[in-house]
């Protein structure tokens, strides 16, 4: 019993850092995104599309073992339309947990997350609106420290009333991403 206790104390400083290397952070950046935004019913104006190319969101994610991250993401956004112009801000925090145990190298991925969207209109008016979503989405190696990442998600974002009326209403938004990501060891 004691020479195993010996043995085990003995590979400690060898065993543990062989474990870290495995840990990884990752940084992602988005390629291309595409979105439904439905806000209730069938009237015009009740849902819009967007597609956007280039780096509009950035991620930021923490292993915490194999199969499961924290992952920080920010993503602006701008519209037009007609004299409006709308700048949006979102903050989302998700808990990806890989069905691989890879630590987000490859494979499928299911992600509960939630976040802050922050918008600020022409004529002056703020909204922060509280989001709750899921996605789900797959990571494909490129090389050892690269990978991309396409991704679904379903959101759903509350309504923001903080100045005693409704300054921006709810909806529902499905959207889909491309990344890539970039690991560190």
């Amino acid at each position: 019993m004691h020479k195993a206790t010996l043995l085990a104390l003995a590979l400690m400083p060898v065993a543990l850092p062989a474990a870290a290397q495995t840990r990884s952070l990752e940084l992602g950046v988005g390629v291309a995104s595409a979105s439904y935004i439905n806000f209730g019913g069938s009237a015009p104006g009740s849902s819009a599309g967007r597609f956007a190319i280039g780096g509009q969101a950035v991620q930021f994610g923490v292993y915490l073992a194999p199969s499961i991250a924290i992952e920080a993401s920010v993503i602006v956004g701008y519209d037009q339309a007609s004299d409006q112009h709308l700048w949006s801000l979102q903050f989302d925090l998700g808990v990806p947990i890989y069905l691989q145990h890879n630590w987000g190298h490859q494979g499928t991925y299911v992600t509960p997350h939630v976040g802050v969207v922050h918008a600020s209109y022409t004529d002056g008016i703020s909204t922060s609106q509280l989001k709750i979503g899921v996605g789900v989405g797959r990571k494909f190696r490129f090389s050892g420290v690269i990978s991309g990442r396409i991704e679904v998600r379903l959101s759903r974002v509350g309504e923001d009333d903080a100045l005693g009326f409704v300054t921006a209403r709810s909806y529902t938004s499905v959207s889909g991403l491309g990344g890539v990501s970039i690991f560190i060891h």
